[in-house]
């Protein structure tokens, strides 16, 4: 195999910067390839110029042969359609744009101010419009019958192929959808996405077949792409982004079964795109193979063969950042890849390399049997289906026959009365005034037992009728509203009528005005409407449900309400109250043996149990008289939170340490480490205790300020509010909250304030922020950052994209961007780390960030760090302030590269005499 980096070719920026490309196809021909990229542009590239370059500048062919640039946002799939009639392109702009090269026209040549060459002249032949987010990936079915379109808004678009009309939106994933393949027989099409799963979907009718999460339990969602390729001989289904355990891998999921037995280890990094060679090959056995290549973040390329369990090849570091497409020639002896770095290299092989290469009328033999090539035969895949399918024909027989009606009796048809001048003239047109029924105003008589056809007398509406001196008759025409109301009829029978008619929807129901104290007074403000047990359809599990008439604020829940106390509390609804669970079941961490079991009741006659377990038997049990709705353990205590806002404490023995503890209002979070308990209300108070030495580690504190309500009021427009998605505390008994925004707060007992350890905008451009995708609970600062990465995930690609490309740092004025950002990060690192005391995140922070600051020259920062450290007694539990200075002047000795340095590092030492401690 040869690689070659074509210079010339890839995506610039007017300063001659290379751009991402994010998605490369070749032509069914294989004449050309097609790229797509961050300027927003679809670049048409020539292949013979490929495979002469070499290295060589001079070329007697056009490298280019056209720039399409209609898009107005990033070009992150390009597809040809399998029959070389079309290009489909799908971008940021949440428009899908199919491309037609016009052979009867040629290209423009070179573009007036533009460096551009149109050789080839493709013009836009449609825009497909209907995503409300950015398309991701795009695929085309083998017959080019149909197009397949997925995005950030979770949702999977069908089209027609040849007229291009939306067939079929399927919104079925809970997350992006990030990859799309199909199925080479034509029967299935699957999607991958980030909700871990992979569904696959039928052709015929576009309904679920299956829905495959086994292999993508934990898998991160930092990957910017999840593509899915399905095997030449239509057996395998190659999933990116799966999981074996703690290793990321890529998963083969097996037709018919869709399991996932099969997986490929050999990436250290999460797989984002694989893809499988069109071609089957022979090996030594004359069994026929696949040729599969990954691509990652790991900036590797392996090759795998399904005759053995190792890859075949395995090139690391083939680019600087990820790569993000890979896409295979016809002839299958080529292989094209993109990064994210802005380059595209091309692989060849040899013609034996691979293996002895089958024809294409094996393959479509081996794609037989999936009925590939059987238009309109659909051919089941196990015996069940087949008595399945016969119990489906017998039923719709069966229903045939008890639906046919016999032909009624000539006795049974109502005769009416016609006029033999309106028959008479068969041509001439006739206006029947007695068609229309007449509403009875009698009281309905009893119905007979038998059933009888009975037939309404119709009214009759007399118009005035005169005749003219020539002998033919006017009729005066008539109001419709002056006659009597009717039902209309219709000529459908009664059956199809109803199937056809709209459901009956139930009147539109509106809530009452709500007073501040609503019904039931005081105590149903501060503890709530009563709850009772019913069973969640989903999971069979009792749930509680409100059994006031009050109107539902959680429907509200998203929106900022109407006014706010900013110092006191949050708005009534603003966080939701867990629900009422039958059994409510807690474990202490480290600790397995002992569990803490609550089976709540209903009332004082069937009270609360509340038991605890060691190995399985019982250790001591309580009894309360209101359910509990939330529960927590630590190595020193127990405690569980009632719906009347009260908290239980209990030792590990099962004596009461405190009275019940009464809170603002129902509970909604409850965590405890060590010997601290922290508890969050529904009215978004925030308590912390010390158990042990029973005190409060400070005053109630509101939540408003980080959730960030107040200062958003002055808007009109109503906007999602952020949410908590977690709560802790850690065991010096520093609480921590966590948002859906990605940041996360911290509570100084000190300051007696909220401050924000973790922020999106550090992973904007510090280099030192956590993106390895890898969960750490033993770093919290770390593991705050890692969730900051999901929640930008979630939240779609913003920000996350410009970090990956670093274009930003390319503008005038911001050359030292970066390094500006990754030193006020690890400012904060450490300012927090010595919040959160936590010793190791700070020495490894304190030496990244004294090397950054000898880099960088900034010696006056380095210094004035080194003295704080110095005189500080209590730096860490681990090392004194002088010796840890100390170990930072060793690690600064090593890094010298020039003489200056080498003498400004000398003279830091000189200063501090406890550099020969180390």
């Amino acid at each position: 195999m040869k690689i070659h980096k074509i210079p010339w070719l890839g995506h610039f920026d007017d300063r001659g910067h290379r751009l991402s490309i994010f998605s490369v196809h070749v032509h069914p021909d294989g004449s050309r390839i097609a790229t797509g990229g961050l300027d927003g542009t679809v670049r048409i590239w020539s292949t013979e110029a490929i495979r002469l370059a070499d290295g060589n500048e001079e070329l007697k062919v056009h490298k280019q042969l056209c720039c399409m640039s209609t898009h107005t946002g990033t070009v992150t799939s390009v597809r040809f359609s399998p029959n070389g009639q079309y290009l489909a392109s799908g971008s940021d702009d949440r428009v899908v744009i199919i491309w037609h090269k016009e052979d009867a026209i040629p290209g423009i040549g070179p573009t007036f101010g533009s460096n551009e060459t149109h050789i080839e002249n493709w013009r836009s032949y449609r825009r497909l419009l209907g995503h409300d987010n950015d398309i991701q990936d795009i695929c085309w079915s083998y017959d080019s019958q149909l197009f397949v379109s997925v995005g950030l808004d979770s949702s999977i678009i069908v089209w027609n192929g040849t007229t291009f009309e939306r067939l079929k939106r399927i919104e079925a994933h809970q997350s992006h959808v990030k990859g799309i393949t199909f199925d080479p027989a034509g029967r299935y099409f699957a999607t991958e996405s980030d909700d871990r799963t992979i569904k696959v979907w039928r052709v015929s009718d576009f309904a679920l077949e299956k829905t495959i999460s086994e292999p993508f339990n934990n898998s991160p969602l930092s990957t910017y792409f999840r593509r899915p390729s399905w095997s030449p001989d239509g057996k395998h289904i190659a999933a990116s982004n799966a999981m074996n355990g703690p290793v990321g891998c890529v998963s083969i999921i097996e037709r018919g079964t869709w399991t996932s037995d099969i997986n490929l280890i050999g990436h250290e990094g999460p797989v984002e795109v694989t893809s499988f060679n069109p071609k089957l090959f022979k090996d030594s056995n004359d069994k026929l193979v696949c040729i599969l290549a990954c691509g990652g973040q790991d900036r590797s390329l392996s090759i795998w063969t399904s005759a053995t369990s190792r890859p075949m090849l395995n090139c690391q570091n083939v680019c600087q950042k990820s790569i993000g497409d890979v896409c295979w020639s016809p002839d299958g002896l080529s292989l094209y890849l993109c990064s994210y770095d802005g380059t595209l290299l091309a692989c060849t092989f040899e013609e034996l390399e691979l293996g002895q290469m089958v024809s294409d009328e094996e393959i479509a033999r081996t794609l037989a049997k999936y009925g590939h090539g059987r238009h309109g035969i659909v051919l089941p895949e196990s015996s069940k289906q087949l008595s399945l399918e016969e119990s489906v024909e017998a039923a719709k027989s069966l229903s045939k026959i008890n639906n046919q009606e016999p032909n009624p009796l000539p006795s049974e048809i109502p005769s009416t009365p016609f006029k033999e001048s309106e028959y008479g003239k068969p041509n001439s047109p006739s206006i029947n005034i007695e068609a229309v029924p007449k509403v009875s105003n009698q009281s309905p008589k009893k119905a007979p037992s038998t059933e009888k056809a009975t037939v309404e007398t119709p009214i009759k509406n007399t118009q005035k009728v005169t005749i003219t001196k020539d002998g033919k008759k006017r009729v005066a025409p008539q109001l419709l509203t002056t006659l009597q109301a009717v039902p209309s009829t219709s000529r459908l029978p009664s059956t199809q009528l109803q199937q056809s008619s709209a459901p009956h929807l139930p009147p539109q129901q509106f809530s009452q005005p709500v007073n501040s104290i609503p019904k039931g007074g005081v105590p149903i403000l501060v503890v709530g409407a009563k709850q009772k047990l019913t069973e969640d359809p989903n999971t069979g599990e009792q749930i509680g449900t409100e059994e006031s008439n009050a109107p539902n604020i959680n429907a509200f829940q998203d929106f900022l309400p109407n006014a706010i106390e900013r110092v006191t509390v949050m708005p009534t609804g603003e966080l939701k109250i867990p629900s009422l669970k039958a059994v409510v079941v807690t474990s202490i961490d480290n600790l397995n043996r002992y569990t803490l079991e609550v089976k709540n009741g209903s009332s004082e006659k069937n009270p609360t149990r509340v038991v605890v377990l060691e190995n399985g038997n019982t250790r001591w049990m309580d009894y309360l008289p209101r359910p509990v709705l939330l529960s927590t353990g630590s190595i020193h205590f127990w405690a569980v939170a009632c719906d009347d806002a009260s908290l239980h404490v209990y030792s590990l023995t099962g004596s009461r340490l405190l009275p019940p503890v009464m809170i603002d209002s129902k509970p909604v979070f409850l965590e405890c480490n060590n010997n601290f308990l922290f508890c969050i209300c529904s009215n978004g108070m925030a308590h912390a205790w010390d158990i042990l030495n029973k005190k409060s580690l400070f005053n109630s504190c509101s939540l408003a300020p980080i959730l960030d309500s107040a200062t958003r009021l002055q808007s009109e427009e109503p906007h999602i509010v952020p949410h908590i998605i977690s709560a802790n505390i850690s065991r010096e008994g520093v609480p921590s909250i966590s948002l859906s925004t990605g940041q996360t707060f911290v509570y100084s007992s000190l300051m007696l304030s909220w401050q924000r350890v973790s922020d999106p905008w550090w992973a904007f451009g510090s280099k030192h922020w956590d993106s390895n995708g890898l969960e750490n609970k033993d770093r919290p600062l770390r593991f705050y950052e890692q969730q900051t990465n999901d929640a930008l995930m979630e939240m779609g690609r913003g920000k996350f994209l410009h970090r990956m490309v670093e274009d930003f740092t390319h503008e005038e004025g911001y050359e030292d961007f970066e390094r500006i950002m990754t030193i006020n990060h690890l400012e904060n690192r450490i300012s927090s780390a010595r919040l959160l005391s936590l010793n190791d995140e700070f020495l490894e922070t304190s030496e990244s960030y004294c090397k950054l600051l000898m880099q960088s020259g900034c010696w006056n920062k380095l210094e004035e760090f080194l003295d704080e450290v110095y005189t500080d007694t209590k730096t860490t539990s681990l090392l004194s302030g002088k010796e840890l200075v100390a170990r930072i002047l060793v690690a600064l000795r090593q890094l010298v590269q020039t003489d200056a340095e080498f003498e400004r590092v000398n003279k830091t030492i000189q200063k501090y005499p406890t550099y020969s401690l180390l």
